[in-house]
């Protein structure tokens, strides 16, 4: 932390001192591998827990890797080496607190005497860093001509800042730096305002014992998304992507609240913000639907959970997202937090009826027939976390994202927990526990298909969830059972094969029933079916000469 000559202070996040960490970066520190060539860090890195597929975008990861290969004419790229590349090509997110705020008029805080500030978050290349000490070292030294004690204290203070000086400008030029910038004249006079990622505005209430954020804000994000990236709005990293440069604000928010001692962190609601307009609409949606579930991910391990909560400011009552800081949370927060905070998920999602989508969702629909409904959605959230998923499967509905890293594996997953569900009877559902159980060879066998994906190993030890995936595993060919290792497997495997066919059955006996004209309306259909009414005529004979009434009874026995 420093002050620069006007008196704002100036963090870096993710460097000396890192209150952020770089997933790559702390990899490689922690790596026993001394030297490999740039194909095999590259599987390296992708393959390790907690990378993000968008670091290594920004990183430019590929370009790096290949610019050391060829310096090493082919051979092995070093640790260090590769360190050094990946730490200067990284982006710095630099945190400066206005020492003179400029927005104060559109807080309630500010109103009632409290502790308001405003914050700016900017993206510095490692030129920009050179540059800010270039700024701060040029400060120090007019400063000596009217701190004349202070020279006469240390009298080769002088030197040592000529020195560090003249060594800065002979790196400044070789230096990594951005391709564009944005926002370059902000802050008038200073090179501070350059590449404006996002700003805050946080009121402290000490005797409610409230961290309270007033705006979290992008305008190059919401510039871009308006007009359209390019040359006016260039693409930079965490700018693209709403999740990445608002989590990454409040994640900071949260850290900072916690450092200081403050146990309650709430937040505005767009129609409640003081700057005289209601802005609800879009930013309600960012404040009480996108926060939420960033705040959850970050606070999920020490038990604390987004709630709506009222809190009195200016003499107003505020219906806030609140999250109440317990020990573990606070002792968390205090820690080193991830730079990137993502759902592992692809950068760009599929579009929505394209052929790869399309011939998934055909063959997901035929063998599930009408006892669910399959669809893909742009994006989705587990309900119970608030975190970003590749798929559900919700009463009777499997929805799978179009931005999961394998839609057809996910459609697989979620469909397989809708026919467990609606079409398993007891005994074949308790026959699956058992042959998936944690402690199985099936099980384990599941785990080490997923080993490079550390979320869906823990979810192994439901042993259904362990079913789902070596489902969705067998259908991509990436799994066989060895019929040798017990009669249970072998039921297994041979359930598998014949689900589709039991499904494909049942669709026709429904669209049978369809035909003789019990039911005229689609719409009529799916109540029916939906309401267990269709099985309850089936079981009491009411509807003759189907072969699987008393298989149909079992529907609906088991709905999530």
């Amino acid at each position: 932390m420093f002050l620069d000559p006007k008196g704002n202070r100036i963090v870096y996040l993710n460097r000396p001192g890192e209150l952020f960490a770089s997933a790559v970066l702390t990899f490689l520190r922690n790596s026993k591998q001394g030297k490999a060539s740039a194909q095999q860090w590259l599987g390296m890195i992708r393959s390790a827990p907690g990378i993000k597929a968008t670091e290594l975008k920004d990183l430019a990861l590929e370009e790096r890797l290949a610019t050391l290969a060829s310096a090493a004419k082919g051979g092995a790229i070093r640790r260090e080496d590769l360190i050094r590349a990946v730490d200067l090509g990284s982006p710095t997110v630099k945190e400066i607190t206005l020492a003179s705020p400029v927005f104060g008029t559109w807080s309630w805080g500010k109103r009632v005497g409290a502790q308001y500030s405003e914050i700016l978050y900017v993206l510095n290349s490692e030129r920009n860093n050179m540059e800010d000490r270039l700024e701060v070292l040029r400060f120090e030294m007019d400063d000596l001509n009217f701190n004349l004690d202070k020279l006469a204290q240390d009298p080769g203070i002088v030197v040592r800042i000529d020195n560090e000086i003249k060594a800065i400008k002979a790196q400044i030029n070789e230096a990594p730096d951005f391709t564009a910038h944005h926002f370059s004249g902000v802050l008038k006079d200073s090179k501070l305002g350059r590449n404006l990622l996002a700003h805050m505005r946080v009121s402290r209430l000490p005797e409610q014992g409230l961290f309270f954020i007033e705006e979290i804000q992008s305008d190059w994000a919401q510039k871009g998304r308006r007009h359209g990236f390019g040359a006016n709005y260039p693409e930079a990293p965490f700018v693209t992507k709403t999740e990445l440069w608002s989590g990454l604000v409040l994640r900071r928010a949260l850290q900072t609240a916690a450092q200081e001692g403050y146990r309650k962190v709430a937040w505005i609601r767009g129609k409640d913000m003081a700057n005289g307009g209601n802005f609800g609409g879009d930013l309600d949606e960012f404040y009480q639907t996108i926060l939420p579930p960033l705040a959850d991910k970050v606070l999920a391990k020490a038990g604390v959970k987004t709630r709506m909560a009222e809190i009195t400011i200016a003499e107003r009552t505020l219906s806030t997202p609140c999250v109440e800081l317990n020990d573990k949370a606070a002792e968390l927060l205090k820690g080193t937090l991830p730079l990137y905070s993502l759902a592992e998920l692809v950068e760009t999602p599929r579009e929505d009826g394209s052929p790869e989508v399309l011939a998934v969702l055909d063959e997901a629909r035929e063998m599930l027939g009408s006892v669910a409904s399959v669809r893909a959605v742009h994006r989705l959230y587990d309900l119970a976390t608030g975190n970003r998923v590749a798929g559900t499967y919700v009463n009777k509905l499997v929805q799978v994202a179009l931005d999961a890293r394998d839609f057809a594996q996910a459609t697989w997953h979620e469909s397989f927990h809708a026919a467990v569900a609606l079409m398993a009877t007891d005994d074949e559902v308790e026959m699956l526990r058992q042959a998936f159980w944690p402690t199985s060879r099936l099980n384990q066998a599941v785990r080490e298909r997923m080993a490079g994906h550390p979320q869906a190993v823990r979810q192994c030890d439901d042993p259904m969830e362990a079913a789902a995936h070596a489902f969705a595993l067998w259908k991509a060919g990436r799994f066989s059972f060895e019929r040798t290792r017990g009669p249970e497997e072998g039921f297994v495997d041979r359930l598998f094969r014949v689900l589709g066919e039991q499904m494909d059955k049942f669709t026709s006996w429904v669209r049978r029933i369809g035909r003789e004209g019990q039911i005229t309306e689609a719409q009529d259909f799916f109540e029916r079916l939906a309401s267990g009414e269709l099985r309850e005529r089936v079981q009491s004979g009411e509807i003759a000469g189907l072969s699987r009434a008393p298989r149909a009874a079992a529907i609906g026995q088991r709905m999530r």
